[in-house]
C-alpha cells in the first residue's frame, strides 16, 4: 500500500465520520441553544434542564437517520474490505 492510498483512505474515513456525526451534533447544538434561550427568557438557571430535551432530540434523530447512517457505514466498510486485495498487491 502506498502512502498516497493510505492518506486517501484516511481522508475518506474522516469525511464519512463527519457526515455521519454532523446531524446528531447539529440537533444537539440547536436544542441546547433553544433551551438556553428559554432559560434566559424565563430566568431559570438550572444547568440540568437542558439534558432531557437534548437526549430526546438525539434519540429522535437516531431513529430518523439511523438507517442512513448504518447504510453509509456498511457501504464504506464493504468498499474498504473489497479493495483489500488490490491494495496489498500494489
Amino acid at each position: 500500500m502506498s502512502s498516497d492510498l493510505a492518506i486517501y483512505l484516511s481522508k475518506q474515513l474522516l469525511w464519512h465520520a463527519v457526515f455521519i456525526a454532523a446531524p446528531i451534533i447539529l440537533v444537539s447544538l440547536i436544542t441546547g441553544l433553544i433551551i438556553s434561550i428559554l432559560q434566559v427568557v424565563t430566568q431559570i438557571q438550572d444547568s440540568t434542564l437542558s439534558f432531557v430535551p437534548k437526549i430526546l432530540a438525539v434519540v429522535l434523530m437516531l431513529m430518523l437517520c439511523g438507517e442512513w447512517m448504518l447504510h453509509s457505514l456498511i457501504e464504506f466498510a464493504q468498499n474498504i474490505f473489497l479493495n483489500i486485495p488490490g491494495t496489498v498487491t500494489q
